[in-house]
């Protein structure tokens, strides 16, 4: 299996001392420069912005709920990545979990998944088939934020939310690990592009032990 590139978001594990191979890699990936960046799921149904939207322009409730209604029968993974590839792109990155808490794909972990949809089908699968099809790198977005999960302390980044006091890191953050486990042993992402580490629950000592235990 290749190494998976962890990509942080605005440096969120700059602190991290990395080797000649890790840095190869990395420059590998800034080099290909053009590629497919996907945000999708749900609320496209609402036509608003992902995460962000949620509980603002779309109801709490709603958003949340949106996920019963959600059947893409038109999705085409192969179309999708036969675009990036014919456009010259040389990777796709897919988020397989925003700030919304929503996967594209079947986690064991959460009922908050794409099989509970009318569509019932794994999209994050289907676009890493195809870009193995079409030799183009696979990339998975994660959000270390989830405003939906219980154990996360902020449930909306509107109307000065406080932190939930019933939440728990130490179980969020367990969570996490068990989810990316799944996606990288199920799908073998080229890289793994973090988001969301600005907020105020995770801290820079959550990310170094985070890192340090990502094995285990």
């Amino acid at each position: 299996m290749k190494t998976t590139i962890l990509c942080i978001s605005l440096m969120l594990f700059s602190f991290i001392k990395v080797d000649a191979q890790k840095i190869n890699s990395l420059q590998s990936f800034m080099h290909d420069r053009f590629g497919m960046f996907i945000h999708w799921g749900p609320v496209s149904l609402r036509g608003t912005e992902i995460g962000w939207s949620r509980d603002n322009q779309v109801a709490k409730e709603d958003y949340d709920s949106l996920y019963k209604e959600f059947n893409p029968v038109l999705f085409n993974a192969e179309a999708w990545v036969k675009a990036a590839k014919d456009a010259g792109m040389k990777y796709l990155t897919i988020t397989a979990r925003h700030h919304d808490g929503f996967c594209l794909w079947p986690t064991q972990y959460t009922s908050y998944n794409i099989m509970n949809t009318p569509f019932k089908k794994d999209v994050v699968g289907a676009l890493s088939k195809a870009c193995k099809k079409y030799n183009i790198k696979f990339c998975i977005y994660y959000s270390i934020l989830d405003w939906w999960h219980p154990d996360y302390p902020l449930h909306s980044p509107h109307k000065n939310p406080q932190p939930d006091p019933r939440s728990d890191m130490n179980r969020y953050i367990a969570y996490m690990k068990n989810q990316l486990k799944e996606l990288i042993t199920h799908y073998d992402p080229y890289m793994l592009w973090f988001d969301g580490q600005w907020e105020k629950p995770w801290t820079d000592e959550m990310g170094r032990i985070f890192t340090a235990t990502s094995n285990n």
